[in-house]
């Protein structure tokens, strides 16, 4: 059912739902003139371009040293899960704690008395 604005607009054109609705579609249409925004990348100066352009390489970089800080992580979290463990439970422990550092970012490091699992903070 149509409110009674749309319903108004509609009786304005006699009725006439068709060419109403070719009249709407042509209101409404967007363009590229339309979209044009006054700081359009098209038309960006070369300076504009490289602040843009190093900002995006700051970020990557920004994102390359965290990663590699998180890898590192991971790695000693690993190390250091593997000598603690007893033999049989090296590498078991390692990619435990090594998950730990992947899903939280940070490893406690401390394993209990027979115990494989990382004792956290809480505990």
């Amino acid at each position: 059912m149509l409110d009674a604005g749309m319903d108004t607009l509609i009786k304005n054109y006699n009725g006439n739902f068709g060419s109403f609705l070719d009249d709407y579609k042509e209101a409404n249409k967007l363009t590229a003139k339309g979209l044009k925004d006054s700081k359009d990348w098209r038309s960006m100066s070369d300076e504009e371009w490289k602040k843009t352009l190093e900002s995006f390489d700051k970020y990557v970089e920004k994102w390359q040293e965290e990663m590699d800080k998180k890898l590192e992580k991971q790695r000693e979290a690993g190390e250091k899960a593997a000598l603690k463990a007893p033999p049989g439970m090296r590498s078991i422990a390692a990619s435990q704690a090594m998950l730990a550092v992947a899903a939280s970012g940070f490893y406690v490091g401390n394993f209990a008395e027979n115990d494989t699992e990382p004792v956290t903070e809480e505990e």
